[in-house]
Formats: structure tokens, sequence, C-alpha cells
């Protein structure tokens, strides 16, 4: 595994020199904010443009253009308030010689404050931007009816840079063909010659890491001090105790916080939180003095490295959230290595879960009894957005499916046990058909199939009870579904309290919901028990992947050295990347991609083998990293304290570092 790994690092590498080359060639500047120099620019999502407009239809719901039905179509955009130069259209489908459009800046009132007109044509066009600075643009389409036609793209400009294919394709082929000579000249001189040019660079690295390993050390030690002098004794259940209790109460002071609005302003807080909470896990873990477990292998490195990358883009680039690869070389890191020397480290797990099952209890009943649930909506529990919601319940279905596991390897035949793990597991099913969230449906099927690949490779029996189970599960879904439905209705109309997030959700917050179709994209504050359903036609990929194409590409483009200190601009707000790769890419800088893809590839690895040893919760760190990394794809989960499984994925890890290759235990 680990030469394989080194080889993929090494291309990727490559891939990305040959990134910063193509992005500077075809823009034809070089410079280390921006790799590709478009300047500026604020994008509309496709799907905005394309969602169903005041004065236009589609004559067949599987086209994908307008027809102009009024006399005056038109649609209400938000942009950034920046003095642009340039608006770039794409249009296509277009059955006339052009199309007249009206460019109208408004006040916040959306009272007309001046009006441009350009005659596009199909294809792509770049215009002068004549309007002053807005935020509200309305494009209307006045007395044109009949004609056909689809925007593909709408771009706010400041600087005129057209994408050169060829020097781009140029600069792409000598890069890589210099990379791959390079990668020859180093192969040969280390078989032919026993020259390892690279050997000081990872002495270098290597001694660094040792530098850091002994901090680690030392902190433990200190910490094992404290706690001796605190208290000699070892009160297992009292340790146990604390573990649930502040885990639990740092999750429910994050998910009510966020709902009133309240992350981005007490960003100490989650700092302290963690500390803390981190800090109470270690002082009622560690038993002995610590001893140097096995930390030489790969997602140590790697962990390392994107936490010096992270700390290093925090001190060229401004954060918004500062301070993050701190928190993991100094906090997390102290955790893992006293966990690492835990003698029953699945017991921690154990806590883990009983925190969230509390947690999810709680804010189960507080739904019922205080937010509104509308039949056939996306619904959010206690969030203000589904998507949240999605990745909480995730969790939990991790959580449940591991400990049905746990009965599978004690052989354990307590049916109480057994059936009530199948009516919450057939509650979670519940809750996330509810949230209508496709993305969230298909991440609970994976780690379910998951479940069921390891559970089909252990035996005979195995299989049987793992079939079994789901089938139960299936069948309870039914009645468990028409209960708590009726149960959230009747307690709705006899309780009149409903908690109402009365904050605006801040800018940096906005979600777009994989259930989006068409119009403005579908915000956190759009699902309070309601959901946005139009007839956009989804033939494109785009459209299918609800406008996160564009996203994408719109970070990609941003992409450079240092990192950034906020999110990209796109449709006149600050717009989530809804992929983890583009998000750490985008915000600590290209070298970033690195270890963090590095990291993930031994959490599999890691947590692959540690789901085979015999002990309890040994599919929990596979099955909760796995749903993570699915969800972080096409979600926003990567910002630091965004979700909750954010919080929990990046503590479970921990046991993967002390990871015994040979045995598959810590």
């Amino acid at each position: 595994m680990e030469k394989l790994l080194k080889k993929i690092v090494w291309l990727m590498g490559g891939l990305l020199l040959a990134y910063v080359a193509v992005a500077t060639a075809a823009t034809g500047s070089f410079q280390t904010d921006c790799f590709y120099g478009g300047g500026e620019m604020d994008e509309i999502l496709p799907l905005t443009l394309q969602g169903e407009w005041p004065g236009l239809s589609y004559q067949n719901p599987n086209d994908a253009f307008f027809t102009v039905t009024e006399d005056n179509a038109y649609e209400s955009l938000l942009i950034t308030k920046k003095k642009w130069k340039y608006v770039a259209i794409d249009i296509s489908h277009l059955n006339s010689d052009t199309l007249t459009l009206n460019l109208m800046a408004c006040d916040e009132a959306w009272n007309a404050i001046e009006a441009q007109t350009i005659e596009a044509k199909n294809g792509k066009e770049i215009f002068t931007y004549n309007l002053p600075k807005c935020k509200n643009l309305i494009v209307s389409i006045p007395n044109q009816k009949g004609k056909e036609f689809r925007i593909n793209s709408l771009q706010f400009r400041k600087k005129l840079v057209l994408f050169n294919r060829r020097n781009a394709a140029a600069a792409g082929i000598v890069v890589i063909f210099s990379y791959a000579a390079f990668t020859i000249v180093i192969v040969v001189l280390k078989k032919k010659r026993k020259i390892d040019i690279l050997l000081p660079f990872r002495r270098a690295g290597e001694r660094c890491v040792m530098c850091y390993f002994w901090y680690v050390e030392k902190a433990a030690g200190v910490i094992y001090v404290c706690k001796n002098k605190l208290s000699g004794r070892d009160c297992a259940a009292f340790g146990s105790a604390l573990r649930i209790i502040s885990l639990a109460a740092w999750i429910l002071a994050e998910i009510f916080m966020r709902g009133y609005g309240l992350r981005t302003e007490a960003i100490p807080f989650h700092y302290l939180a963690a500390a803390v909470v981190m800090f109470l896990f270690c002082i009622t873990t560690v038993k002995q003095r610590p001893q140097k477990p096995f930390w030489n292998h790969p997602l140590i490195y790697a962990w390392f490295w994107l936490s010096v990358i992270m700390t290093l883009s925090g001190i060229f680039v401004q954060k918004k959230w500062p301070g993050i690869g701190l928190l993991y070389l100094f906090v997390y890191a102290v955790w893992f290595y006293i966990w690492g020397n835990s003698k029953k480290p699945y017991r921690i797990l154990a806590d883990i879960s009983y925190a969230l099952k509390i947690v999810f209890w709680i804010t189960t009943i507080i739904s019922v009894f205080a937010r509104t649930y509308i039949p056939r909506m996306a619904y959010s529990g206690i969030y203000k957005n589904q998507n949240v919601f999605v990745s909480f319940l995730i969790m939990i279905l991790a959580i449940d499916l591991s400990q049905v596991k746990n009965m599978f390897l004690k052989k354990e035949r307590n049916a109480t046990l057994w059936m009530c793990l199948s009516l919450e597991l057939s509650l979670i099913l519940f809750f996330l058909l509810g949230t209508k969230s496709r993305g969230g449906l298909l991440t609970g099927m994976i780690v379910i199939l998951l479940w069921m690949a390891h559970l089909l490779r252990r035996g005979s029996a195995n299989r049987k009870r793992a079939v079994f189970f789901m089938l139960q599960t299936a069948v309870l879904l039914f009645p468990v579904s028409y209960a708590a439905e009726h149960t959230f209705l009747y307690v709705q109309s006899a309780v009149p309290y409903r908690i109402e997030y009365t904050a605006a959700i801040a800018e940096d917050e906005r979600i777009l919901d994989d259930t989006y179709t068409g119009g403005e994209p579908v915000y956190a504050e759009a699902n309070e028990g309601t959901q946005t359903v139009s007839a956009v036609p989804r033939k494109s990929l785009d459209g299918l992947a609800s406008g996160r194409i564009t996203l994408w590409k719109s970070y990609i483009r941003k992409i450079n050295l240092w990192g950034h200190f906020n999110k990209e601009i796109i449709n006149g707000v600050a717009t989530h990347s809804h992929n983890a790769f583009t998000y750490i890419a985008y915000l600590y800088g290209i070298l970033a991609l690195i270890p963090y893809f590095v990291m993930w590839c031994m959490v599999f690895s890691r947590g692959r083998r540690y789901a085979k040893a015999a002990v309890p919760y040994s599919f929990m760190p596979l099955a909760l990293t796995a749903g993570f990394f699915v969800q972080a794809m096409t979600d926003t989960l990567e910002e630091p304290f965004s979700v909750e499984s954010w919080i929990i994925v990046y503590i479970v890890i921990g046991i993967l570092f002390s990871l015994d290759s040979e045995k598959g235990e810590v």
C-alpha cells in the first residue's frame, strides 16, 4: 500500500504542476495569488439562469431551452456589489439572429437605477458593462414573443482575459514530458548508480516529524503528571460519564448556536470547546505514562504536513477560521497519542456513540414538539438545512450498524436490543427519506452496502443475521414512518409553540440543496418546512448535479499557492464549493491537496483493517469516515465546525494512528 501511495503522490505532484502551467499559460500571466489570471469574477449559476422566469416557459419539459411567452420576460439576480467592466454571456438554441437583453441595475428595494441593452447572438460573447455598482440586477427580454434560447453562462468580470487553448495545451504537454523525463532520471540514478537525489529532502522531512513526535510525547507525559496530581485513582465509570457528557454538551451547543446564527460570531468558543473536550478526554483516558506507539506510517506524515500547510496558509493569508492547523498539531495529536496508549481504546468509541445517541434523541424530541413538519416536504429536523441534518443522521446510522455488528461478534441473542436497534434504524431511514436529499440517500445506501459487504465476508451465520436484520428493518420502516408522521402532526396541532430561527442566516452558511431544481438557489432559510420544486430540465451533467459543477469550476479557477480568506463569490454571495478537495485546495493552497489525499487513502486503508478486528465498535471508524467522505464530495462538510460530523470524524480517526499494521488492532 505504501509503495503504491508513493507512486500516486508523485503522480499527483506532476498533475498539480501541470495545472499551474496550464492555468498560467492559458491566461498569459503568472501570479501566486491566483494561477488562473482571469481576475475577479462573479458567475451566475446555470440553474438560476435556466430556472422558471416570469414570461418564459419550456415548450416541452424535456427541452433544454426557453420559449418567450410574454411581452416582458425577466429574472431577478443577485450579484457582487462591485464595479464590473465586462459581462460575458453564452447563448445557444437561439432561433433568430439576435436576442435583445436589458440589464437593469436596482437598489436594495429593487427600484431601477440605470439600464443597459445588449444584443446577444448564438455562442459566447463579451460586452462592456456600463452599469454602476449594485447588488440587485434584473435581466429582461422585452417584446420578443416566440423566440427560443438558452443561457448557458453569465459572468461579470473586471478583466478581459480569453482562454488561450493553444498555449494551455503546449504548456501542459511540456510539463508532463519534462516531469516524466525527470522521473526516469531519478529511477535510473537510484537503481544503476545508487544515488538518491531526493534523500536530503526526505531526511529533512523525517527530522521535522521526529521533532513533532518528541513534542507530542512530552505533552502526553505532562497530562499524565497532571492527572496524578489531581487524582491518582482510576475511576473508569466516572471518566466514561465525563467524556459522554462533555461531548454531548459540545455537540448540542454547536447545533443551537448554528440554529440562531451565532456560529461565526463565536469563533473563540469553538476552539475553546474543542480544547476543553479533548483535554477531558485525555485526562480521563491516560492510565499510565504514555509509551511511544507505532507512529511511523503515512497517516501520521500526512496529518503532520497537512496541519503544517494549513498553519502556513494562515500566516500568509488571513483566515476566517484561523488556527485549525494548530488545533490539529498541538491538541488533537496529543489526544491521539494518549488514545493509542489506552488498553481498551474501543471504549472511547463506545463513549462517542453514547454521546451521539443522547444528542440524537434530545434533538428528535425537541423536533417533535417544537419544529414544523409538513408531509411530502423536505424536513430538516432541528437544523435549518436538510443536508446538515443528513450528515448527523449518517453518523447515527453508522453507529447503529456498528452496534449490530457487536451483537454478531459477541453472538448475543438479546431480542430487546435487537428490536431497539432495528426500530431506531427504521426511524433514521424515515428521517433520511424525509430530507428529500438525493446525496443523503445515496450516502446512507453506500454505508449500508459497505456494512453488508463487510459482514457477508465473515461467515454464513453473519450473512443470515445481516440479511434478516435488514429485512426486519425494511418491514418496520412502514409502521415506524406512519407512527412518526402522525405523532409529528398530532403534537404539532396540540402544541402551539414552534422553534423558528429568527436570526438571518449568514452568507457563509448558505448551502445549496441537492434537491434544488430551479429558480433562485434553495438556501437554508428556504427549507423551513418547504421545498422549491420546478420542472427545469436536467439534461446536462451540471443540471443533474444541481449546479455543483459550476461551483467546482469557479473554485478550481481561483486555486493559488497559499489559499484564500473566505469562500468564492457566486451568484453575488459567498458560496460553498460543495466538494472537499476543491475547498481544501482553495482555502489552504494547492500543496494541501497532496497530504489531504494521502490522509484519506490511509484512513480508508487502516479503517478497513481495523474493521476486521474482533473488538467492539471495530466497524465504526470505517463507517463514519466513509459516510463523511461520500457526502463531502457533493456537500460542504470540510469547513471547520460547520457540521457535527466534521467534529466527530476528526476525533474518531485518531484510533487509526496507532493501528498495528500486522494485526489490524490498536
